[in-house]
């Protein structure tokens, strides 16, 4: 169990970092903000891809 929240901790930072440099070398763009105070792909960086990489870890 400790393995798997690990890694998905490790896919959650990843995600973050890569989302983060491809906005701020415009390599991809996000239209709408939900809100303008968090990233635009909160919800998959901190849920949906670390969930996905957990369940095929596992």
């Amino acid at each position: 169990m400790v393995d798997i929240s690990r890694f998905g901790t490790i896919i959650m930072i990843t995600t973050t970092l890569l989302d983060v440099v491809g906005l701020q070398y415009r390599f991809w763009d996000y239209p709408i903000a939900f809100l303008p105070i968090i990233p635009r792909a909160f919800p998959f960086d901190f849920s949906m891809v670390p969930v996905a990489y957990m369940l095929l870890y596992q």
